[in-house]
């Protein structure tokens, strides 16, 4: 209820109220304006704290850009593409284990779509726990 009254004082809020945030050019302070109405706009102050943390900076799109230069091949459709891009971008902050990894493949490309317990994973190899069993003559 309260995030409701709260929603509508700030949609019906007036003109002169915010006007004040605004500079010279026109464009209004948010950083401002949110830190001294934090008390009347609460949950609007944490949203804001959580959302407008970064500011954008034209190096973030070059970043990406030069990725994706390093990234792309003449011979690559733009999906392919796209996809390394992301990957390449965002695994610093994500770094699966192996048995994540293992444990996704397995998910995916199996029709059972069942992971194997690590009882059945030694064993699919045949060789890697053999012995050799000699008989005496």
């Amino acid at each position: 209820m309260m995030s409701m009254l709260t929603t509508l004082r700030w949609k019906h809020m007036a003109r002169e109220v915010y006007k004040v945030y605004e500079d010279e050019d026109g464009l209004l302070n948010e950083f401002r304006m949110m830190f001294e109405l934090r008390k009347q706009f609460p949950l609007h102050y944490i949203i804001f704290k959580q959302c407008a943390v970064h500011l954008p900076h034209e190096a973030n799109v070059e970043s990406i850009f030069s990725l994706a230069g390093r990234v792309a091949d003449p011979n690559m459709d733009s999906r392919t593409l796209q996809l390394l891009v992301r990957v390449n971008f965002n695994k610093k902050n994500y770094m699966p284990s192996v048995k994540e990894i293992r444990e996704r493949y397995f998910r995916k490309y199996r029709k059972s779509g069942d992971l194997l317990d690590e009882k059945a994973d030694n064993s699919s190899d045949p060789g890697e726990n053999a012995t050799l069993q000699v008989e005496d003559e």
